[in-house]
């Protein structure tokens, strides 16, 4: 049995949903890359650039999600199980 067969629909239909969002973003930050080494946007946007990359490899930018919940896993089919520690 194969990754797909044992994924959940929805899992597989949101992956799919994603592609075109992260191409584009991929995108945005490539162009941003290009503009801010060869100094095409102004010095202050260079600036607040430059501030959102380090915000975002420290784990703080705009890609960090909340985990879902309980129900919204339940609702796309994925069953959760606590699992005491010791």
């Amino acid at each position: 049995m194969t990754w797909l067969e044992k994924t959940p629909s929805a899992a597989v239909g949101a992956l799919s949903a994603m592609i075109p969002r992260l191409s584009a973003h991929e995108s945005r930050t490539r162009a941003n890359e290009v503009a801010v080494g060869r100094g095409i946007k102004p010095g202050t946007w260079i600036k607040k650039q430059l501030q959102s990359w380090e915000k975002d490899a420290r784990g703080g930018g705009s890609l960090v999600k909340k985990a879902p919940g309980r129900g919204e896993l339940a609702a796309a089919g994925i069953g959760l199980k606590v699992v005491k520690r010791g």
